[in-house]
């Protein structure tokens, strides 16, 4: 018959500017990703559950850097109409495209009044819209929200080997919401016939209000921790908090060091601009002494050229005779004495012009010898001169390319681990006031049950067993060890597996146990057309199971194959999403009874959920 609520995945997504989408399909029946670890499966998960409207985004994975958003595609079973909901992996709203490529926008956060929200959109899907759950002994009710359900359809890694109830979060103030839900899933009834009981006594007017204070605040303190978004208990927070701890000192050390040999690099650099400032100075000086030797050695061969006139001349003179007197015109034999004049001789002249040449020839030898001295000494200079250039270049390439970068990228590394630091204690410090909070309202919850009667709408005995006997038809057809008979204990809102209480065993029967109740939850809706969301994600139900504790029953060797070939077949019509370590049996997959995703983790296949870079 087919159904009129639930939808299933088509694909979750990747997306980002520059690179490939990272992407998986899903079909109908038995869906298996399998794949060593580090290839990405639980990031699958958390991304799904990212996208059904968990407040914390997946944990950051290197491979994911350059992806910015999450897209999930889901079918109407109704109509098999397709959706694409996308959502920035930072956080914020959700997009909506329908069938008819029409597009809006969801709010993240459900709230009870708003049909514009993707709590809204889902709960519409799996025709759950308009229900009411119980949230405390009173009877007071609020609207159900999608995040209600959350838990019993997308189960991690860690959730799966958990020492509580599948149905129970741990948390004391949720616990009746819960079992209200559970109670809606296998009954179809909600709690909006409850009615809250009405007070009688003042004492216990006290109490409630109070309560109602201690829950608020606790709702509050739970709604700041939404914020925060972590998904961690008290315990997961203070080992990361140390783990942050020694990153940060190791971080610290490490940018210590890289100051140390920046801070050298610097004094290197210093004192290579001190000598090149020092000999452009010098190239000034020795620039100015050439000009000034160059005008002073002009000046010498002018002088030399001149002398060398006045020698010429003087030769010249001496060979020339007597004649008139200068001054009257007179020959020689009526020359005065009073119009003679003291004439040098020239050959004296000669000789005093070239003892002058001489002179100045020893000054230009000597000037040449400086000017040489000069021009070595610039040609040294211009020698070092380059050689500082070069180390100055060296020594900038060095921070540059090597150091800068490192001391960077360790200042960002300390940044963002102290405000994951201020995050993870801020978060502790909300789990501090959390404990305290539910601690009072569970001392005065147990005050107000010696006066006040439980509203009432429980779950009915005949739903519980039948229950129970879909968790014990699951194990049986997994050649469950030992299998005797399965229960419903209403103490422990859980199963009880041949006479002993599911958490009382080790991790590996938890594991295969808590897989065995969320997959007979699913078929127990379906096969009684009960609102369900219409399918099922598990982490890692088996990979445990390879090291079984000693306090366990040994699981037998063909249980992991009986385990897939019951889902397959029980299931196919529906929808359940596996992720395990190991593949499931060939024959399977050959007889494409199930739909088979491998990671290889190695170039070989498919790598992984993040495609390797080209």
């Amino acid at each position: 018959m087919k159904r009129e609520n639930g939808f299933q995945l088509v694909r979750v997504a990747l997306t980002g500017i520059g690179v490939e989408d990272a992407e998986v399909r899903f079909s109908s029946g038995l869906n298996v990703i399998s794949g060593p670890s580090d290839t990405g499966k639980t990031f699958i998960l958390q991304c799904i559950d990212y996208l059904l409207g968990a407040g914390a985004a997946p944990k950051e994975i290197p491979e994911a850097r350059s992806y910015d958003t999450a897209v999930l595609e889901v079918k109407a079973l109704a109509d098999n109409a397709t959706f694409v909901l996308s959502r920035a992996l930072r956080g914020g709203a959700f997009t909506l495209r329908r069938p008819d490529g029409s597009e809006s926008v969801l709010r993240e956060k459900h709230e009870g009044d708003r049909d514009d929200t993707v709590s809204h959109f889902f709960l519409d899907l799996a025709g759950l819209t308009g229900k009411l759950v119980r949230t405390n002994i009173r009877g007071e009710t609020r609207p159900l929200s999608f995040r209600d359900l959350a838990h019993l359809i997308v189960i991690s890694e860690e959730d799966i080997i958990r020492t509580r109830s599948p149905l129970l979060s741990g948390q004391y103030t949720t616990k009746t919401v819960e079992k209200s839900v559970f109670r809606l899933m296998l009954s179809g009834q909600d709690d909006s016939a409850v009615v809250a009981s009405e007070d009688r006594r003042v004492s216990q007017a006290r109490l409630d209000a109070k309560g109602e204070v201690l829950e608020q605040l606790a709702n509050q303190i739970r709604d700041q921790l939404a914020e925060i978004g972590t998904q961690e208990d008290a315990s997961e927070l203070r080992a990361r908090m140390d783990r942050l701890d020694a990153t940060l000192e190791e971080t610290a050390l490490r940018l210590s060091a890289l100051g140390s040999s920046v801070n050298e690099i610097e004094n290197h650099r210093r004192q290579a601009w001190t000598r090149l400032r020092q000999m452009e100075s010098r190239f000034e000086v020795l620039r100015g002494l050439s000009e000034r030797f160059a005008l002073l050695a002009n000046q010498y061969n002018s002088d030399l050229q001149r002398l060398e006139a006045i020698k010429e001349a003087s030769a010249r003179l001496n060979d020339l005779g007597e004649e008139r007197c200068p001054v009257c015109g007179a020959l020689p034999e009526h020359h005065e004495d009073d119009h003679r004049s003291q004439r040098a001789d020239p050959v004296a002249v000669a000789e005093a012009s070239a003892a002058e040449a001489n002179r100045i020839r020893s000054l230009i030898s000597d000037l040449t010898a400086t000017r040489r001295e000069v021009t070595e000494e610039t040609s040294q200079l211009q020698s070092e001169k380059a050689g500082l250039q070069g180390q100055l270049s060296d020594l900038n390439s060095a921070l540059a390319a090597r150091l800068r970068p490192q001391a960077y990228e360790l200042t960002q590394v300390l940044r963002s681990t102290r405000d994951e630091r201020d995050r993870v204690r801020q978060a502790l410090d909300q789990y501090k006031q959390l404990e305290e909070v539910e601690g009072l309202a569970g001392s005065l919850e147990a005050r107000s049950t010696s006066t006040q009667t439980p509203a009432t709408a429980e779950i009915s005995a005949s739903d519980l067993e039948e229950f129970a006997q879909e968790v014990e038809e699951r194990l049986r057809s997994w050649k469950f060890p030992g299998l005797q008979r399965v229960t419903f204990s209403e103490e422990d809102w859980d199963v009880v597996v041949s006479g002993r209480r599911r958490t009382s065993h080790g991790k590996g029967v938890r594991a295969v146990t808590h897989a065995a109740f969320t997959s007979a939850l699913l078929g127990y809706c379906l096969s009684r057309l009960l609102p369900h969301p219409g399918f099922s994600v598990m982490d890692s139900p088996l990979v445990v199971y390879r090291e079984p504790d000693s306090n366990d029953p040994e699981l037998s060797a063909d249980l992991k194959g009986a385990f897939f070939r019951d889902l397959a077949e029980a299931f196919s019509d529906s929808q359940i999403v596996i992720l395990e370590n190991e593949a499931p049996p060939t024959d399977l997959i050959d007889a494409s009874a199930i739909t088979s995703i491998k990671f290889t983790g190695t170039s070989t296949g498919r790598k992984g959920f993040i495609p390797a870079p080209r």
